[in-house]
């Protein structure tokens, strides 16, 4: 089961508490006026990653790392793959996981009615809005329900 994928870095101490691991998705349908990743826009681009090898990896270096932040591209273009990786670390971590999405959880819960994403994650951003603000939030918000 392979998962497309732009990178994975680490240490990060950015995109969420604490020391992280970062990984960036590949593939964007949503394409938001002002994005600073269009580099990752294209799904033909970055390399296939099996989701279980990358999984294995990371529980073995768990104790070193407070959680993982997962952004893009569009994270759930590639719901499987990342609703899979996600329910693994879970099960075998106690790693907090973040999902930058250009989509709000309302959203989400339409185009995923499983809701698996709200199971696995501690936390998903808000529609990102390029310069403007919408509804008094900034760029990206964690929220959770």
């Amino acid at each position: 089961m392979n998962w497309r994928l732009n990178r994975i870095q680490y240490p990060i101490y950015n995109l969420g508490p604490g020391k992280r691991i970062g990984i960036w998705v590949q593939g964007c349908s949503i394409r938001c006026e002002g994005c600073v990743s269009k580099t990752l826009w294209a799904v033909d681009g970055g390399r296939n990653i099996d989701v279980l090898e990358l999984a294995e990896k990371i529980i073995s270096v768990k104790e070193y790392y407070n959680g993982l932040t997962i952004s893009g591209g569009e994270p759930f273009d590639q719901y499987e793959f990342l609703i899979t990786f996600c329910a693994f670390i879970k099960k075998m971590t106690k790693l907090n996981i973040y999902c930058y999405s250009g989509y709000t959880i309302d959203e989400l819960s339409r185009m995923h009615p499983d809701r698996l994403f709200i199971q696995y994650m501690d936390g998903s951003s808000g529609k990102f809005v390029g310069k403007a603000k919408e509804e008094g939030r900034g760029k990206r918000k964690v929220e959770k329900e």
